[in-house]
């Protein structure tokens, strides 16, 4: 009997470097959350990977090198989301005969996704079946470079002078990202006022007597004449983005500048037997800007007469000009007479309520300007 001892065939292992080569676009994107933009933009550039295996066999060297081909089994699977749909195969990721995978789809923001491939390679020699698998992650990271920001067109205190020809007047914001005025269509505006202690939506009504248009644009334009002192604010953001809301005040005043008021007599300030009245009138002059031609029209004005006898001063009238005749002279030489005037400031025009309900005659508001400080 023939005693045996078996052998065999000994190989060493091979080695196997398994992987992807990345042919265009990026595994990292970032999303600007100012202007909606993708970097890289994979409807632009996709993300296109094919696989990659090269063998080192110790004992076999003529088997050694590239064996993308010769893999079998080969199967990505992908994760990844756009905005709130999952990622399809066919429409944000395609994988082509060549066993490459071409990704078309971006990432919601601030997101991260996963690919994996495995693959499998049969060593003829060895009679062995190599498992093998790879896998990467996806990610998207929003940032901004926004420095949104809200600036008035004009001073914050606006002094509107009754004096002025105009009739309205428009008060501007402007919203800007940085140095970069952003466009008209891309920002919402909108108009506030401050009532009490808190600012509230304008919404035009019959007691907003000073609103002209522009609630919901860039622009407030107003009735100077019925502008006492009110505070409005415009409050804007980038229409795409409505938590970056920026707010900017503006004060707007009634204001009459610098004026003198003096009398100027035009008949009987020397009086004599056939003197028979004495008159003059109230003369108001803005400072470097001369008379006022109708000064009824922006203050009350109010003129006395005393003769001296000891009654005291003594309505005459409600205009600039003021008249007495003879009969109320003084009753001889030792006494003097003279006029005395008031001038007030007139209010804006306001409409007048009974109780805090609005007064209206045949329909429509009753409107007035009343003084600014009591009657002496």
């Amino acid at each position: 009997m023939i005693r045996q001892s078996q052998g065999r065939l000994v190989f060493q292992p091979i080695s196997l470097t398994f992987g992807v080569t990345v042919l265009g676009g990026s595994y990292d994107q970032k999303y600007s959350s100012d202007t909606g933009m993708y970097e890289p933009d994979r409807s632009i550039t996709p993300l296109k990977l094919v696989p990659s295996l090269i063998i080192d066999d110790p004992d076999m060297p003529s088997e050694s090198g590239d064996k993308t081909g010769k893999m079998i089994n080969v199967n990505w699977l992908v994760t990844g989301e756009s905005n709130n749909r999952k990622w399809v195969a066919g429409t944000d990721y395609v994988i082509g005969e060549d066993n490459s995978l071409t990704i078309y789809g971006n990432m919601k923001a601030d997101s991260e996704g996963k690919i994996v491939l495995t693959a499998q390679y049969f060593d003829n020699f060895r009679g062995t079946v190599n498992k093998m698998q790879w896998e990467a992650k996806l990610s998207c990271r929003s940032y901004t470079d926004r420095k949104v920001n809200i600036r008035s067109l004009q001073a914050q205190i606006v002094q509107l002078s009754p004096f002025s020809p105009e009739k309205t007047f428009s008060v501007g914001a402007q919203l800007a990202n940085g140095e970069n005025d952003i466009t008209d269509s891309a920002a919402t505006y909108k108009w506030q006022v401050l009532v009490g202690n808190s600012f509230v939506d304008l919404a035009p009504s019959i007691r907003d007597f000073w609103y002209v248009s522009g609630v919901n644009t860039k622009t407030l334009t107003v009735r100077k004449d019925y502008v006492g002192n009110i505070v409005v604010r415009c409050m804007a953001y980038p229409t795409a983005m409505p938590g970056e809301k920026r707010y900017v005040t503006v004060r707007l005043k009634r204001h009459y500048g610098q004026y003198d008021d003096s009398w100027l007599w035009e008949h009987g300030q020397l009086k004599f037997k056939d003197t028979l009245y004495a008159a003059g009138r109230v003369a108001i002059n803005r400072r470097n800007k001369g008379e006022i031609s109708n000064p009824e029209q922006y203050f009350d004005i109010e003129t006395f007469y005393d003769n001296g006898s000891g009654l005291g001063w003594q309505h005459v009238s409600h205009t600039a000009a003021g008249r007495v005749d003879r009969n109320q002279f003084p009753v001889d030489a030792v006494h003097h007479d003279a006029f005395g005037w008031q001038v007030r400031e007139l209010s804006e025009i306001q409409a007048a309520t009974i109780n805090g309900t609005l007064a209206t005659m045949n329909g429509e508001a009753v409107m007035l300007q009343v003084p600014v400080i009591p009657r002496d």
